[in-house]
């Protein structure tokens, strides 16, 4: 008699070597998930610093960045996706304001445990690239601008918490 195929013991098996090597996979791909998360924040901070240096040298050759008062996030809102020619020449950078996107987790982690998903397009006004004078901002999401010092129009992410690689989101470059 010949044998027409698997019988269940093989079968479950099989199933079975499946199941672990689709368990040794899934942390992997969780992780990966969260550092293609960190390079697209990246890239966002890289396009916002680019879009503002756009702004500030269109001035006929004086170099002026966007004047910042009480309200930075509607001012630089306005510098990145308006359409009127007086502001953007060439058109809006944006249709909207990149997110700040922090791996999965860390909203637990910025201040009072805020919900990143509202807070992450949100731009901050602070003083110098020390990162501890920010006061109450300090890491509540979102993205940090300076707004005085050698580093005016600088803006990096206002989060101080680790990302994959252990590194602060704050220390990532906007060059």
């Amino acid at each position: 008699m010949k044998k027409k195929g698997f019988t269940l013991i093989e079968l479950m098996i099989v199933v079975a070597i499946i199941g672990i090597l689709l368990a040794m996979m899934l942390p992997r791909v969780g992780l990966l998930i969260d550092r293609s998360r960190e390079r697209a924040t990246g890239k966002n901070l890289k396009n916002i610093y680019t879009a503002i240096t756009q702004y500030a040298e269109q001035n006929k050759g004086v170099f002026a960045w966007p004047a910042i008062s009480d309200s930075p996030d509607a001012q630089l809102s306005l510098v990145l996706t308006s359409t009127l020619p007086s502001i953007n020449p060439q058109g809006p950078p944006f249709d909207e304001v990149p997110c700040a996107l922090l791996r999965r987790g860390a909203k637990v982690e910025l201040v009072g445990g805020l919900d990143i998903t509202t807070q992450r397009n949100t731009f901050y006004a602070a003083p110098n690239r020390v990162f501890s004078e920010m006061g109450a901002l300090r890491n509540s999401g979102g993205w940090a601008y300076i707004t005085t010092g050698t580093y005016t129009g600088e803006v990096f992410v206002n989060a101080s918490i680790k990302d994959t690689f252990r590194g602060p989101y704050s220390a990532y470059p906007c060059w």
